[in-house]
């Protein structure tokens, strides 16, 4: 994939999912690599409130950061899955779910990128160069925002 802005207008609730950046090695094998990025993602899941999701705290876009060579969510810098909250600027990382972790969240919550707080980092602090922007304001079966993959190594400018 090459770097730019990438409109997912069609991932919906329950639905599809859109794969845009390599994750060379995967979980099986992502340990016996040098290279700095296997294993080490971002997922954008569209949460609403219905059915199994009626009693979340809020809705919008969760976006979850994978860490495939972590063990385990035990160390705090360095977990195996972590929700990157929307309003993490407001309220620090941990603690109990709420209205304002899903994008944009009731802090609303603009973009995330490497500048960001929560941002698009890799665990070791090096950037990815990741970015989203766009969000809807409301939460929707169909929700918009802009991906920029990045290059793997500068913020977007």
């Amino acid at each position: 994939l090459s770097a730019g802005p990438i409109a997912l207008d069609e991932v919906v609730a329950g639905g599809q999912v859109a794969q845009v950046g390599d994750n060379p090695g995967g979980v099986d094998i992502g340990f016996l690599h040098g290279n700095e990025a296997v294993g080490e993602y971002f997922l954008v899941e569209n949460r609403q409130q219905t059915g199994y999701d009626a009693a979340l705290p809020g809705c919008g876009l969760v976006v979850w950061h994978v860490d495939e060579t972590s063990f385990g969510n035990f160390d705090e810098s360095r977990r195996l899955v972590d929700v990157e909250a929307a309003n993490e600027a407001v309220f620090a990382d941990g603690g109990f779910a709420d209205d304002g972790d899903p994008w944009p969240g009731s802090s609303g919550a603009t973009r995330f990128d490497t500048t960001t707080t929560p941002d698009s980092r890799r665990n070791d602090g090096r950037p990815t160069g990741v970015s989203l922007s766009g969000f809807d304001a409301a939460c929707a079966p169909t929700m918009h925002t802009t991906v920029d993959p990045g290059g793997g190594s500068e913020p977007p400018s």
